[in-house]
């Protein structure tokens, strides 16, 4: 295989492969904000961008020039016109980073790949925040299904433009988002030590250090009572229902039994005790993403309620 570099890369401006399969429901290309474009890669950047995956480990082939029959599993070659290389591309900037923290809190999230920069002459590649190199090798790759449609992307560019003047004026909220964006919250390959950091992503939204003297001021009850509140007032509330089980009072002490768990480097066990509510870890995992980003959009949208809520 032919050496890849930097000055080789085909790309002008400042891009990101969208690192994962995705079925666009939507005319391409197509505009985030402010320039920001989501497009199908050219056929020169697509070779290039073959040569790099075809380096890595792959388990069953390519992924992006491949279709996979999910009964079968049988994989069928694509025609290149047909390949899922896409990027986010500025032609001339570099890419605001709210428009990068903006990927991880959409649903679907996007997530973004490797990075290559050509602006004003200045070549350079990198990544984003929470990309594990180790993902470009997993069994997920196949786990294909997410849609982006004109909604995904119209939200990806509001939420963009919210976050950019949230976090000029509540850096507070703007450092939740921050967090939860450097602990990868658009990657699903997800390890234990990331997962107690989706659960310190809420309590900063959420909770005020408790008063000693006050039992009733933990954490725990902090939590429990405010997302009772949110639950409410979000556009799209969570599904506790997904643990078999709606009652938020149950469920928020069950998912703490979890973390102090993980945090005393146990092992839980989702066979007995309150454990058993919470069904399996990868259950747990995708609620608390799912949270994580619910919050944050709604944080966002109402800086002021959440700074309220924080001290009550």
């Amino acid at each position: 295989m032919t050496e890849l570099r930097i000055r080789d890369i085909p790309i002008e401006g400042d891009s990101y492969v969208l690192g994962e399969v995705i079925d666009f429901q939507t005319a391409l290309p197509v505009e985030v904000c402010d320039g920001c474009m989501i497009e199908r890669a050219s056929p020169a950047t697509q070779s290039f961008l073959s040569q790099l995956v075809d380096s890595l480990l792959f388990l069953g082939g390519n992924p992006f020039e491949l279709e996979r029959d999910p009964e079968t599993k049988k994989v069928t070659p694509l025609p290149q016109v047909d390949w899922r290389y896409f990027i986010l591309r500025h032609a001339d900037e570099y890419i605001p980073v709210a428009v990068l923290k903006a990927a991880a809190l959409i649903e679907p999230s996007v997530y973004l790949g490797p990075r290559f920069s050509n602006v004003r002459g200045n070549r350079s590649v990198g990544s984003s925040p929470g990309i594990q190199n180790h993902y470009w090798s997993t069994h997920r790759w196949w786990n294909a299904g997410k849609s982006i449609t004109d909604q995904t992307v119209s939200d990806w560019g509001t939420i963009a433009k919210q976050l950019a003047l949230v976090e000029a004026e509540y850096p507070e909220i703007g450092r939740s988002v921050h967090m939860f964006w450097i602990l990868g919250g658009n990657d699903p390959s997800v390890d234990r030590l990331t997962i107690l950091g989706y659960f310190i992503v809420i309590e900063s939204l959420l909770t005020h250090r408790p008063d000693p003297k006050d039992p009733t001021d933990s954490i725990g009850r902090q939590i429990r009572s405010k997302m009772r509140l949110l639950g409410n007032r979000m556009a799209s509330p969570l599904n506790y229902q997904v643990f078999g089980d709606t009652d938020v009072a149950k469920i928020w002490p069950a998912l703490y039994d979890y973390r102090s768990v993980l945090a005393h480097g146990g092992s839980p066990d989702f066979g007995s005790g309150k454990l058993s509510r919470l069904k399996d870890e990868e259950t747990v995992i995708t609620f608390l993403q799912t949270a994580c980003r619910r919050l944050l959009c709604q944080a966002v949208e109402e800086p002021l309620l959440f700074l309220d809520l924080k001290e009550c």
